[in-house]
């Protein structure tokens, strides 16, 4: 069958033990193949919902990969390079002379790296590839001479994801893209010199929505709006609440953004609007970590605009879940500050990711990031850049890399229960099948200390 076949690359095993029953749509990739969707028959699959073996073994069955075109291959994290080289290995060991086209944004960097760790890849497309797709079809446009392409388009958002040719499309919350970039100069940021595009227009964001609905046949449809911050003009944010009422819509979205970022009208104006879950990326609350991360200029200032965002979110019923993120220099005294700050805000808070920095990637910018922090007093648990891509640190001389990974469940336990916690993930991860018994049946067999909630309340002290 003369089908076209994405595949977003999975994970043998979950990065968090608890996290076998979560969902992540690629739709950056999904992206790519509406584009190429809108002349050819294509299907769209996610390694997440299948191991290499078994999805290899469904196309073969299916005569989906005897055909000349290439197979698309997308890789979101390092922790799915063993995934696609395991995947890829089986498609050439059957099919030697298949096409394998590679992307992933984070991943497809360092030639070092894929040479070494993706052997049997034809092709590594690097960057957001938009203006490349439909000539990656095309054999003349790949020859031996250019097996690593780059791309150098960023600004242009898809106008809307052909959800029809999602493998089990109904159990993915959808994605509607609405800007890329931040540009905000946060040190540990892949998008901190990468300029904000503008908001996707407010009409052709009902359009999608509108779309949407008719295709999952629900008017109470959950939607994550992606953006890396998502910052809207007060003229979006009142254009957008119009359109919503004018329609009577009922469905609800979740968004990323900062602390710092949308005013108590614009919070009153999308609450009203759908808006029922913002990721904040607060990371901190320690004055001399902000600084550090070159988080904002005034951390006094950035702290006060958070304390008001988060009570202005609780008053509008909207749910907030904060990240932090326990950053080279860490010691328990900036460690306690941030939870002093938690603690007199725990009210407005639906749910804390902790976590602590990891380096991504094997380049040039890795090394050069790893010489920096050392200054902070960080060091790389094996003294280097980790081959896999995945380089993981002792944060300071107070904290190593086991420390911080308790220190930072305990802080997702000490403000986050189980309910909270499932609501959160429902709302975009959890399969839209999967119901609160559903989550206590999965989680029953597990330990409770590799659960980042509480089922009984307990505070932590940092102090050893």
């Amino acid at each position: 069958m003369n089908k076209i076949i994405f595949i977003s690359a999975g994970m043998l095993k979950n990065k968090k033990k608890h996290q076998f029953t979560s969902l992540y749509l690629n739709y950056g990739f999904l992206g790519l193949a509406s584009i190429i969707a809108e002349n050819h028959n294509v299907s769209f699959y996610h390694g997440d919902m299948y191991s290499p073996s078994a999805l290899f073994t469904l196309l073969q069955k299916n005569k989906f990969i005897n055909n000349d075109y290439p197979i698309f291959l997308s890789i979101p994290s390092f922790y799915a390079v063993p995934w696609a080289e395991e995947f890829s290995q089986f498609i050439k060991e059957k099919y030697s002379k298949k096409i394998i086209i590679c992307g992933g944004r984070w991943v497809i960097k360092d030639k070092t790296f894929l040479k070494y760790n993706l052997k049997n890849i034809d092709f590594f497309v690097n960057g957001q590839a938009e203006n490349l797709i439909i000539n990656l079809l095309n054999k003349k446009h790949l020859t031996s001479q250019n097996k690593y392409i780059t791309s150098n388009n960023f600004n242009q958002v898809i106008s809307k994801l052909n959800y029809k040719i999602l493998d089990n499309f109904l159990q993915y919350t959808p994605a509607i893209e609405l800007s890329r970039g931040c540009g905000m100069g946060c040190i540990f940021c892949e998008d901190k010199d990468v300029k904000l595009t503008k908001t996707k227009e407010p009409k052709i964001l009902l359009a999608e929505i509108i779309e949407l609905k008719t295709l999952y046949k629900d008017n109470n449809l959950k939607i994550y709006f992606q953006s890396s911050i998502f910052n809207p003009t007060i003229k979006w944010t009142e254009e957008f609440y119009c359109l919503y009422s004018q329609n009577d819509l009922k469905i609800q979205w979740r968004c990323e953004t900062r602390v710092d970022t949308l005013s108590e009208r614009k919070i009153e104006l999308l609450a009203k609007s759908g808006l029922k879950v913002i990721d904040l990326g607060l990371e901190t609350a320690s004055i001399q970590q902000l600084r550090l991360m070159k988080k904002t200029n005034s951390p006094e200032n950035y702290l006060a605009l958070a304390s008001k965002l988060l009570q202005t979110c609780y008053i509008n019923n909207i749910w907030t879940k904060v990240n932090i993120l326990l950053y080279p220099g860490e010691t328990k005294d900036t460690i306690n500050e941030t939870l002093r700050w938690l603690r007199k805000h725990q009210k407005y808070i639906k749910g804390i990711s902790a976590y602590s920095l990891i380096i991504f990637g094997t380049d040039e910018y890795s090394i050069n990031f790893l010489k920096e922090i050392e200054q902070l007093g960080a060091k790389s648990i094996n003294n280097r850049i980790d081959s896999s891509g995945i380089t993981k640190l002792n944060l300071s001389n107070d904290i190593s890399y086991e420390k911080s990974i308790d220190i930072s469940m305990k802080i997702s336990k000490e403000f986050m229960s189980m309910k909270d916690y499932f609501d959160l993930k429902s709302f975009g991860y959890f399969p839209r099948s999967f119901k609160y018994y559903d989550f206590i049946n999965s989680i029953h067999t597990l330990n409770e200390h590799i659960l980042p909630f509480h089922t009984k309340k307990e505070c932590i002290k940092i102090n050893e």
